[in-house]
């Protein structure tokens, strides 16, 4: 949260670039937990549906920042 709030002052974009990596990672996590969710899209596709619907689980879910599936 604490390098969050830093760098949402000074380094947005750079901020960006990390935590879609950290969005890719939760994809790929999804990918090899749950077998059914195989494709990128449709792991993305649950994901993007949990980040909106429990969007307190990561503090980047809650300023909006998840993976877009598609």
């Amino acid at each position: 949260r604490g390098w969050i709030n830093y760098y949402g002052h000074f380094r947005r974009f750079e901020m960006y670039t990390v935590l879609s990596r950290l969005n890719k990672a939760l994809v790929q996590w999804v990918r090899n937990k749950y077998k059914k969710r195989r494709g990128l899209t449709k792991a993305g596709k649950w994901l993007e549906a949990l980040a909106r619907r429990e969007p307190h689980l990561f503090v980047h879910w809650t300023m909006g920042i998840f993976y877009m599936a598609g």
